[in-house]
């Protein structure tokens, strides 16, 4: 459609004066082709100030809007995500927010929440079932040519691409009968099976965030120990004055992991000095289920601490 024109003069006498009836379906006909969808370069002036987000769009051809413009995603965008957010929505159901993918070679869009996954549900598994103290992860895949849903598994990625011989960079997809999943998130089940943490897979690249706190506690360090609060913690000991041994309800996948502490004194106590939390200085400290640590003052001395806080950064 071109410019809105009329193939006649406003009346059929032409004398500017009688509306007549093809006129009026002329009229009709060019506002339905607009109101329908009918925008194009060609005939929206540069001024007419058209609003992006009053416009819509053919979903399933997949646009990507940046709020002034709108640009057609093509297949070849491998790994494009947009949207496709984890959300909680109880200790044993998870959902994901409407957004734009390519899988496979086909770019697909959904714009409404996908199923809400339950973990009780046999159904909404591709792999595995509910189980405690463990990751699970949530899948994308084509459920209809041009619109994605999601399942549950226990498996991590294992392939790059859409390819079973391609391993090479980071892990994104499974392969499942010969269907294609992506992975676009994950989320950890406690002792007591409730969900209590998850996190997601970047959304340009695919990528994990690797900056994500996968454990910390928070507890005090004299007379009877005991935990304040933690997350992917197991249990604590009291290994001697200054000395505490952490151990982690999930493992970590290696002992390369980063752990920083801090520590007070009782607010009582004469001891001026401020405490230094760091690693114990014993073998193999860590381990991937296990930490030491120690509490000493600017002299060397082991401190007993009020209060010890602990937060670790790993795989």
């Amino acid at each position: 459609m071109g410019s809105i024109t009329w193939s006649k003069s406003w009346s059929a006498s032409d004398n500017g004066s009688i509306f007549a009836g093809a006129d009026i379906q002329n009229i009709q006909n060019d506002i339905t082709t607009v109101v329908n969808g009918g925008l194009t370069n060609s005939n929206i002036n540069a001024s007419a100030a058209i609003v992006e987000s009053k416009i819509a769009f053919n979903i399933s051809s997949g646009h990507d809007h940046d709020g002034t413009d709108s640009k057609l995603i093509s297949a070849s965008n491998t790994h494009f995500i947009k949207g496709c957010e984890v959300e909680w929505v109880s200790a044993a159901t998870v959902k994901v927010q409407p957004g734009v993918l390519e899988l496979n070679g086909t770019v697909l869009s959904r714009v409404a929440y996908s199923t809400t996954l339950n973990l009780a549900t046999a159904g909404h598994w591709v792999s595995g079932s509910e189980g405690a103290s463990a990751w699970y992860y949530i899948y994308a895949y084509n459920d209809s040519g041009t619109s994605w849903d999601v399942k549950l598994s226990d498996e991590a990625p294992a392939y790059y691409d859409c390819d079973v011989a391609d391993a090479s960079g980071f892990l994104r997809y499974r392969d499942y009968s010969d269907v294609w999943y992506r992975c676009i998130g994950k989320f950890y089940n406690n002792s007591a099976s409730d969900i209590d943490a998850w996190s997601v897979f970047n959304w340009e690249e695919g990528q994990p965030i690797q900056g994500i706190v996968k454990a910390w506690i928070n507890f005090n360090g004299t007379g009877t120990i005991a935990i304040n609060d933690s997350y992917n913690v197991a249990a604590i000991g009291d290994v001697g004055a200054g000395q505490w041994s952490i151990t982690w309800d999930t493992d970590f996948a290696n002992d390369d992991y980063a752990i920083v502490g801090s520590g007070k004194y009782d607010h009582d106590d004469s001891n001026t000095q401020v405490p230094i939390v760091g690693l114990d200085r014993i073998a193999n400290n860590p381990a991937v289920g296990i930490v030491y640590v120690n509490a000493t003052v600017s002299n060397g001395s082991a401190a007993d601490c009020e209060l010890i806080s602990i937060i670790v950064i790993g795989d």
